[in-house]
């Protein structure tokens, strides 16, 4: 039976999943772009379309999520589960400003560059990998404490295992950087 709060949780789902399928595109083309070593006009607009389909997922997220939690606040903030998982939406929301803000008008600029030749995008490149971990992590961690029931971790917990994780994450990233990013 579709009711309030079954309504409220199909539009949350919705916005995690309009969300984070346009984060998977938007590293897909990224990705894909940095194989070929140029970022191609139409792989940059499918880029920004990529990133305003992760805010309208965001947006979803945020409201419906807004709703559910004035269901049960005293519950939710008793929760150390939910107060982690708020804690990487907040950072998922920080880093995807810093990318819609930051990142795209670099990328914007390297149009059609051979991206390997171009100083400034080799200065550029770790933030961006940096930002791709963050947001790989964050998303996935906040997904994750998302579907797992209730947690016997306490807030404190969680985030130290995320930012272990989004550490090895991040040395991941940058340890494979000349793979994914070509030499000329």
């Amino acid at each position: 039976m579709l009711n309030y709060h079954n309504f409220l949780i199909f539009f949350h789902i919705l916005g995690v999943a309009v969300g984070f399928g346009g984060v998977v595109m938007s590293d897909y083309i990224f990705l894909s772009s940095m194989r070929v070593g140029k970022i191609a006009k139409e792989r940059f607009e499918f880029l920004k379309e990529s990133s305003r389909m992760v805010w309208i997922g965001v947006l979803l997220m945020v409201i419906s999520g807004a709703l559910l939690f004035f269901e049960f606040p005293d519950r939710y903030l008793a929760s150390g589960k939910f107060l982690a998982k708020m804690t990487l939406v907040a950072i998922l929301i920080i880093n995807g400003a810093f990318f819609h803000w930051y990142h795209l008008p670099r990328l914007k600029r390297y149009l059609d560059a051979s991206l390997p030749t171009l100083p400034e995008f080799k200065r550029h490149v770790s933030t961006l990998l940096i930002g791709g971990a963050i947001s790989s992590v964050s998303w996935l961690g906040a997904l994750l404490l998302g579907v797992i029931g209730r947690s016997p971790y306490t807030y404190w917990q969680v985030v130290l295992v995320y930012l272990a994780i989004l550490a090895v994450g991040i040395v991941g990233a940058l340890l494979l950087k000349n793979k994914i990013v070509p030499r000329q």
